[in-house]
């Protein structure tokens, strides 16, 4: 397969990215970009070693693999953790040295932390990659076990197709699945006389580890990550065991008890009362801070007139994106996942979300802050010119959306 060392996502999925890597044995770093993350891939003679994300989901990191798998308990967490800051040291490493995990029960959780990554971006459908070869790559020899993508690419066609309807039939992975009672189960490999008992349920390995993993606690997320396999086997099988009446994902509308449902009505009206009364007057509160905003919110310090006035133009859009972001939160409870959910909204124009130099802005939102980025006057990443909004203060020179020669050495994922 012959691919390019960079490209869109748009006319090139990330499997076959990964296929050509695999295949043509590639050394180096690949960098894949979506409108909010952007992860880094390190490859040793077209396997994979090493997955890092700048902006890590919670349920990508380590801490939390090991917790979920029964291998530390929340306290050794937070132990850990703090350790990992004071010290330094990667968190495996410290969860190895004091005895809460063997070399195996390591390499294996790093390998699915590193897969469910890889999976991650096989979702997206738009952004960009860029590989960068290398003659050699660094990376923790000691605890990584190279993982050959080749049976996970030959996933990607199902999970390009398939995914959609993954979602559109678990819209909530917060939600907790649980098994429906007397549904008699055996797995593919082993004889049951059923008699008196009805007609059993046959399943798949994969389906058998997703069934054994379901306690009535976990949500769906976490069933995902408890399970050693490919997070698409997991999803899929997730699916399939509820077509097959084994398990039941509560919906919004049947996870709530009568009580629960009372105090979800009384919440709603609260909430139709504040978006109607509440949230036009802090919408004009805002659209008067920023109408008096103090100078030092837009500072002007790039040279020349032209460029000046460009700048400017571009910082207070990014302005009025980080308070339309403010205000969809009041209303919907969350962030949007794109900016285009703002224009759907009638929140902002098409206009409102170009930079003065043509090229689109892109945000990232985490639990306590908003970070919106312009790619600047050269419209390329981490240049002198880039603009970065983080909170309310926007910075010159300080944005790695695309970081192109960093070598990430031997670090672990994020989180570690």
């Amino acid at each position: 397969m012959n691919l390019n060392s960079t490209g869109r996502l748009s006319e090139t999925s990330v499997y076959r990215v990964f296929q050509s890597i695999t295949v043509k044995k590639f050394t180096g770093i690949l960098t894949v970009q979506s409108e909010t993350d952007t992860v880094m891939f390190t490859f040793e003679q077209g396997l994979c070693v090493h997955a890092e994300s700048q902006y890590p989901r919670d349920d990508l990191r380590l801490g939390r693999f090991l917790l979920i798998r029964g291998l530390i308990t929340e306290n050794q967490l937070n132990t850990l953790l703090e350790e990992h800051t004071r010290k330094y040291i990667k968190l495996g490493s410290l969860a190895r040295e004091k005895g809460h995990v063997d070399l195996n029960q390591l390499m294996d959780t790093l390998e699915d932390q590193i897969l469910l990554i890889v999976f991650q971006c096989m979702t997206w459908k738009t952004g960009s990659y860029f590989m960068k070869p290398k003659e050699s790559v660094h990376y923790d020899r000691d605890t990584t076990r190279p993982i050959d993508l080749g049976e996970v690419v030959e996933k990607g066609p199902d999970i390009a197709r398939q995914w959609p309807e993954i979602i559109r039939r678990i819209p909530d992975q917060s939600a907790v699945p649980r098994l429906i009672p007397e549904i008699f189960v055996v797995p593919e490999s082993v004889e049951i006389d059923s008699a008196g008992k009805g007609h059993p349920i046959v399943l798949t390995p994969q389906q058998e580890i997703v069934y054994n993993h379901i306690n009535g606690v976990f949500p769906v997320q976490a069933v995902i990550q408890a399970c050693h396999q490919f997070a698409w086997d997991s999803y899929k099988a997730v699916v399939d065991l509820e077509d097959l009446g084994v398990l039941e994902i509560p919906t919004p509308e049947t996870g709530y008890s009568t009580f629960r449902g009372k105090m979800r009505e009384i919440q709603d009206t609260i909430s139709l009362n504040v978006k109607f009364i509440l949230i036009p007057v802090i919408v004009l509160i805002l659209l008067v801070v920023l109408r008096f905003m103090p100078g030092e919110l837009l500072p002007l310090s790039t040279p020349g007139d032209k460029t000046l006035t460009a700048v400017v133009q571009t910082k207070v859009k990014m302005q009025n994106v980080h308070l339309a972001l403010q205000v969809f939160k009041l209303i919907h409870g969350k962030h949007p996942q794109f900016l285009t959910e703002l224009i759907d909204a009638r929140m902002l124009s098409e206009n409102d979300v170009i930079d003065a130099w043509g090229k689109k802005l892109y945000f990232h939102s985490s639990r306590n802050e908003i970070e919106i980025v312009s790619q600047g006057r050269d419209g390329s990443w981490a240049t002198r010119d880039d603009l970065r909004l983080n909170g309310s203060r926007i910075a010159e020179n300080d944005v790695c959306f695309f970081p192109g020669s960093i070598d990430i050495g031997s670090e672990e994922p994020d989180g570690m």
